[in-house]
This record gives structure tokens, C-alpha cells and sequence, in this order.
């Protein structure tokens, strides 16, 4: 697979499932490193499991990306990179 996003920060809204899920799958397997952003009960430190197994970098991230504040709070994390 050509890995187009290596050296990219990704986050991923919506990402504990479905599409979201699907598509920070995607950019993990195309290299970048990925937060896994979700509500509070979404899985997302299962798909961040899940993306570290095949050797991605991902971090989860849980919040609601309708309130204000938290799309400033991911600010700390897009400059580090996820293990």
C-alpha cells in the first residue's frame, strides 16, 4: 500500500464507528498518525488497539466536537507524535 499520509497528523471525528471508523483505518494504513476522536461510550480505544496492531499510530481523543471548547483541547496533541 503507498503510504501517501507518512509524516501526516490526522484526526478523525466520528471515529469509534461506522464510516469514521472506516476511514481512520485508512489513513493509519496510509501511514499518518491518527487521533481517534469519539463520544465518551464509543469504543475508541478499541479502534486505537486495533490500529496499533498492524503497527499504526493512533491515540483516542473522547469528546463532542459540537462543543466549543474541544477543538481547541486536541491543540496539545497534533503536534506530538501518537505512539
Amino acid at each position: 500500500m503507498d503510504r501517501r499520509l507518512e509524516g501526516k497528523v490526522a484526526i478523525i471525528t466520528g471515529a469509534g464507528t461506522g464510516i469514521g471508523e472506516a476511514i481512520v483505518h485508512k489513513f493509519a494504513k496510509e501511514g499518518a498518525a491518527v487521533v481517534v476522536n469519539g463520544l465518551a461510550d464509543d469504543p475508541i480505544e478499541d479502534v486505537v488497539q486495533k490500529i496499533r496492531h498492524y503497527s499504526g499510530k493512533a491515540i483516542a481523543y473522547a469528546g463532542d466536537v459540537s462543543q466549543p471548547h474541544l477543538p481547541i483541547s486536541f491543540t496539545p496533541y497534533v503536534p506530538h507524535n501518537p505512539r
